[in-house]
């Protein structure tokens, strides 16, 4: 399992920073659109579901790791409200968990509310195609897994933090109120 963990308010002006709330936004938003925040993600198709659990289709482009450009993935998804992100692949169980939470260092509660992390944890499960434990294959595929998992977070915190500024989180945020953008269940 690889893991990787980011704040996401540090080093940002004050109107910048961003919420547990807000972050929690752009991560259901990536649950569906995963494109948007991962480079790697060529194109994703919801195959049925309901909003906090649904079956998607992603096919990976240029920049996966260990999956070759096209490959084709059925996912179960689970997301567990202002908490986490739950992806598991059905053909090998690899699972993909994108958490919203906060750190310990803070003194107050008031604090703590400025200083939500996005985390990242990839239990990769490769099967048959497994390199050799200690070999430098597999050493290249941790180092892979942990740099893509960096790159993500700090793409997904920077696209989140655009949208704030920009008034699209809002925008997203009312649609899912209103149930008009696309989390209604799927036939």
């Amino acid at each position: 399992m690889w893991a990787t963990r980011l704040s996401a308010n540090r080093g940002v002006a004050p109107e910048e920073r961003l919420t547990q709330a807000e972050l929690w936004q752009g991560v259901k938003r990536g649950a569906r659109h995963p494109g948007e925040f991962a480079a790697h993600v060529q194109s994703c198709t919801v195959l049925s579901g309901g909003s906090n659990a649904f079956v998607r289709e992603i096919v990976i482009g240029d920049g996966g790791v260990h999956a070759k450009n096209g490959k084709s993935m059925i996912q179960e998804v689970f997301l567990q409200d202002h908490l986490y992100l739950l992806a598991t692949t059905r053909e090998s169980g690899a699972k993909t968990t994108m958490m919203v939470g906060y750190g310990c260092d803070a003194a107050s509660q008031e604090e703590e509310e400025l200083d939500p992390y996005l985390s990242l944890y990839y239990e990769l499960v490769m099967g048959t195609d497994s390199p050799e434990p200690g070999s430098q294959a597999e050493r290249d595929i941790i180092n892979g897994y942990r740099s893509l998992a960096k790159q993500i977070l700090e793409d997904s915190v920077r696209l989140i933090r655009t949208w704030k500024m920009n008034g699209r989180l809002q925008e997203l945020a009312k649609q899912e109120k209103e149930g008009t953008n696309g989390v209604a269940a799927v036939a």
